[in-house]
């Protein structure tokens, strides 16, 4: 069986890097890019920040409902 507060806990460290990730594209100072075979280099730094977003707002979704849990509210 799984220790909710250990998921919990590890949740939250996850939802932190997201964050801390996020941080420098969102104020510009790192950009993301790729390039394919030899194409010229494109900046993908929007769509990696709305990945980001996405995943943070799936972590606390997670947390709410972990968090209702370990209340015994659920």
């Amino acid at each position: 069986m799984i220790n909710l507060e250990t998921y919990a806990h590890g949740i939250r460290e996850a939802l932190d890097e997201c964050h801390e990730h996020m941080s420098p594209m969102e104020a510009g100072e790192l950009q993301i890019g790729k390039r394919a075979n030899g194409a010229d280099w494109q900046d993908i730094t929007a769509e990696t920040i709305d990945r980001h977003k996405k995943m943070i707002t799936t972590y606390e979704g997670i947390l709410k409902v972990l968090s209702a849990k370990l209340q015994g509210g659920f």
